[in-house]
């Protein structure tokens, strides 16, 4: 069990990465848990911002008065760590190579990106 945060930590702590938390292989960061938000809480703030992360973060830094950094972290993980080398079901449209996650726009095996319209190697 991963010890939260208090609101005075939070506070200490200032913009700082989380010295402690969930660690995340995949971004390298430690997901912040926080005393004062149960899981309760979490989902009622998820439902309320309807998807929306910004509306997720400014919720999140309300309720624990955390940095913007530790409530974008906190957003982003919504179902948690992933290991590094995500194998979610993103499959490159060019080569059929495995992406490191579902919403990624470039792959690490043939190196052809979707950013734009146009196909680039970037």
């Amino acid at each position: 069990m991963v010890k939260p945060f208090s609101r005075e930590e939070v506070a200490m702590q200032g913009d700082e990465f989380p010295s402690r938390g969930i660690f995340c292989e995949s971004c390298n960061v430690n997901i912040p848990v926080f005393e004062e938000l149960s899981e309760k809480k979490a989902s009622e703030i998820r439902k309320q911002a309807n998807g929306n992360k910004l509306e997720e973060m400014r919720l999140v830094r309300e309720a624990t008065g955390c940095s913007v950094r530790w409530a974008k972290i906190w957003s982003l993980h919504e179902n948690g760590p992933q290991k590094r080398g995500y194998s979610g079901n993103g499959k490159c449209p060019y080569c059929g190579g495995q992406l490191r996650t579902p919403r990624s726009k470039q792959c690490p095996e043939c190196l052809r990106s979707w950013h734009a319209k146009s196909d680039t190697y970037t």
